[in-house]
């Protein structure tokens, strides 16, 4: 049978139209905020549409003000400092009625570089992931305190071990999300988001990939 090209264009139109939110949970990152959000790509490849999200964790600086200056398109505001898996949580539930197709969420602080996201997200454009992990290359990483890469690297390997993650940093915070893998997401933690998110994945057989950062 020949190709049908009704069909064709209806999958580039739906390429084409994809819509990607970006998470940046912050409190009290004034210095920061403004470089992370004006370093993200606003367009990439078959990303047409970037949108930037902040949740400002009851921040007592002016963190929320600047992130607006900086082009934020979204801003929450929590009452009061309430963790950062709280933070993510809600940015996570914001983005999803927004319709988002993918999202990142980074951290506010320059940890990561914004201009990886393209990177970050390619997996699951291609189709080769629901869920990509920024690997951070924890062993050399020489700004992380030797008992935190310690601790980092056991919980990687429990994960790896009872779950079969196949993974090297269980604690980044720079990861994308398919749309079809944050519905699935159930974060119950109010300080830490990043190894809950890896168990839902492996149970219900999304598949998760890890990209190497050029930290």
């Amino acid at each position: 049978m020949g190709s049908n090209p009704t069909l064709g264009l209806y999958k580039f139109k739906s390429i084409i139209k994809m819509k990607l939110i970006v998470i940046i949970p912050a409190y009290n990152e004034e210095r920061s905020i403004g470089k992370v959000i004006k370093e993200i790509p606003r367009s990439f490849r078959s990303i047409k549409r970037v949108k930037i999200l902040v949740v400002d964790d009851g921040s007592t600086d002016k963190t929320a003000k600047l992130a607006k200056s900086a082009g934020a398109d979204y801003i929450i505001s929590n009452s009061q400092n309430q963790g950062l898996a709280f933070s993510f949580r809600k940015g996570l539930e914001k983005a999803l009625k927004l319709g988002a197709d993918i999202i990142v969420n980074i951290d506010a602080d320059l940890q990561y570089n914004p201009k990886e996201i393209p990177r970050v997200v390619k997996p699951i454009l291609e189709k080769k992931a629901e869920m990509v992990i920024g690997d951070r290359g924890i062993k050399k990483l020489s700004h992380m305190p030797r008992i935190k890469k310690i601790g980092n690297l056991l919980m990687t390997w429990v994960l790896r071990r009872f779950l079969g993650a196949n993974i090297k940093d269980a604690s980044s915070g720079f990861r994308a999300f398919s749309r079809e893998c944050a519905l699935k997401l159930n974060i119950y933690s109010n300080y830490t988001y990043t190894h809950e998110t890896i168990i839902p994945v492996s149970y219900t057989h999304l598949r998760a990939h890890e990209t190497s950062l050029h930290l």
